[in-house]
């Protein structure tokens, strides 16, 4: 007797995310969609939520939750400090973390089982039904031509997918084959977006979100990139090297990340970009674009400079009051052309500014040293600016440029 083979059939909300989810690049459009999808299946859906697991120095991880009676997905961020928590140690969400298996209580009737503060409130919002279903990814971010490693634990990582309904009967056998069969369907897709957003995220801390987005554009191949018009700031912590000599490296690394805290927060604020982080030091730019002339990112530069001589000295109040001793720092500003692209070599490239603007606004730094200013700028740069405050201190050689510097600094 020949063995008779069933066809696996899927429902036409699974069918739509195997063929189609793929072209919706916004999770948050995809959640909705999917929502939808399963209530047309004859899903009672009340809530679905989706906890898809990033690779991030400050957050865990995406979460989308969509209700029934809100009627779109609502975005949060799950950071490293909630995972930690005790409020979510005591979740349904870290028991399937740990066990990597479905998770699934009644929350009313005979067979309810409230061992977790969630599903007492889901209970009191009137869900009758929770189910938790956990999908892997295959950890896809890798050097090209290798095999993914498992994560340190020797796991793949784990998203997950939470369906919760309130029809009295709570969710049905063939309810429950569906959602199985969306969440293993789901986790190809929520993946790959997983990866683009991930993608996007690394360029945005390691480059700067200009250049992170210039590089998704395609402008990756060495010597591509254009000249723009910019200011340029050069930030510089005084007495590192002296500092390096006595502090544990726990200490100092501390110590700059809060000086570097203090430099990124104006910068971004004033819509430069933080091209590098040189040792001790820090390389931002200002662009001129269409909506901001030369005046406008001068000033822009200026602003960020100032707002962090305003910071560190806040912090050096927070330092001094736990006897530690303060930062001193020093600011030169230029303004110029400068090539934004593309250098170094075959395999290993720089995504950054050259040119004879960054040059000099580098070597700026020694006649800030020798006139014991916090922040200098120069002739370029105070032109540009026209500002009243910015006083000239003279004119300057500088270490390979043919004439002296003349520069200018605020006003008392």
């Amino acid at each position: 007797m020949s063995e008779q083979r069933m066809e696996w059939r899927p429902s036409p909300a699974v069918e739509w995310v195997i063929r189609d989810a793929w072209r919706l690049r916004n999770p948050r459009r995809l959640a909705d969609e999917l929502s939808n999808r399963l209530i047309a299946d004859g899903v009672p859906l009340w809530r679905f939520g989706s906890y898809i697991p990033a690779r991030h120095p400050e957050f865990f991880g995406d979460a989308y939750l969509w209700r029934r009676d809100v009627g779109r997905a609502e975005y949060f961020v799950a950071t490293h400090e909630y995972t930690s928590s005790p409020a979510f140690r005591n979740s349904p969400l870290h028991a399937v973390r740990e066990t990597r298996e479905m998770f699934r209580r009644r929350l009313v009737g005979p067979d309810a089982r409230l061992d977790f503060p969630l599903l007492e409130e889901l209970k009191e919002e009137g869900g009758t039904d929770y189910v938790i279903l956990p999908f892997e990814f295959n950890d896809g971010l890798q050097r090209s031509g290798e095999a993914a490693d498992v994560g340190e634990d020797g796991r793949w990582s784990l998203g997950f997918a939470t369906y919760a309904t309130d029809a009295p009967g709570g969710f049905g056998d063939r309810h429950i084959e569906i959602l199985r069969d969306m969440t293993m369907a789901l986790a190809r897709v929520a993946e790959n977006l997983s990866i683009q957003a991930q993608t996007a995220r690394f360029l945005d801390i390691y480059v700067g979100r200009d250049a992170g987005q210039r590089i998704l554009s395609g402008q990756i191949m060495r010597g591509s990139g254009e000249t723009i018009h910019a200011a340029v700031a050069f930030f510089d912590l005084r007495g590192f090297t002296a500092l390096s000599d006595t502090l544990p490296r726990e200490a100092l690394i501390d110590l700059l990340n809060s000086f570097f805290d203090r430099v990124a927060e104006p910068v971004k604020a004033a819509d430069g970009e933080i091209l590098k982080f040189i040792g001790d030091a820090v390389l931002a730019i200002f662009s001129v674009t269409p909506e901001r002339d030369a005046m406008g990112a001068c000033r822009a530069a200026l602003n960020a400079a100032t707002d962090t001589v305003s910071a560190v000295s806040a912090l050096n109040t927070e330092r001094a009051a736990v006897g530690e001793s303060e930062l001193g720092f020093r600011v030169t500003l230029h303004v110029g052309d400068v090539m934004y692209g593309n250098i170094g070599s075959s395999d290993r490239l720089d995504f950054t500014v050259i040119g004879p603007a960054v040059n000099v606004v580098n070597r700026m730094q020694g006649i800030c040293r020798d006139l014991d200013r916090q922040v200098l700028v120069s002739a370029e740069f105070a032109s540009e600016a026209a500002l009243d405050d910015l006083v000239p201190l003279g004119s300057h050689p500088v270490r390979g440029v043919a004439d002296p510097l003349e520069v200018f600094g605020l006003e008392g």
